[in-house]
């Protein structure tokens, strides 16, 4: 199994995959590929060297957790002699990304991303509001895996301020 953080950059090298073939001359010299079904499906992530059967990652941005639908990807690396009728054998190599935090989180009120408001985020109150009513909905999300998603909210409250009730998941 290959262990990687993510975004890691293009053409790290994850492992190597070695065959050998007894046989002389053509029949005796192994090229590397991806599998078919491997190669459709990861083919943007990652490659083998024909050569020397080394994998690495070719994605151009990296290869990130976030947003993806499994840390673990599994991928058939092929060994073929190069005799007239070739012969193949298959490995599985097993990646693991692992996520790590490289996104903050994201502030909405009404819909709107706070990220996208500036300087602040106001929420205006009527002047005539009854106690308890409806001020604004806040929501917070972060894309991060594991402890990486996390996070603390905190309401800073002026002191002029009754009463506040907010909730946090």
């Amino acid at each position: 199994m290959a262990r990687l953080i993510a975004r890691i950059v293009a053409r790290v090298l994850l492992v190597q995959v070695r065959a050998t073939d007894a046989d002389e001359g053509d029949n005796g010299r192994v090229t590397y590929s991806l599998g078919a079904p491997t190669a459709a499906a990861y083919g943007h992530l990652f490659a083998v060297d024909a050569a020397t059967g080394q994998l690495y990652v070719v994605a151009a941005a990296g290869i990130d957790r976030d947003g993806t639908a499994s840390a673990v990807h599994r991928l058939i690396v092929e060994a073929r002699d190069q005799g007239p009728d070739g012969v193949a054998a298959t490995a599985t190599v097993t990646v693991e990304v692992t996520d790590v935090n490289d996104n903050a989180p994201v502030i909405t009120v009404d819909g709107q991303s706070a990220a996208a408001m500036s300087p602040g985020v106001d929420a205006t109150v009527p002047e005539d509001a009854r106690v308890g009513s409806f001020v604004a909905h806040l929501s917070v999300e972060d894309v991060d895996q594991g402890d990486g998603g996390l996070f603390d909210c905190h309401l800073q409250v002026p002191q002029t301020a009754v009463l506040v009730n907010y909730i946090c998941n």
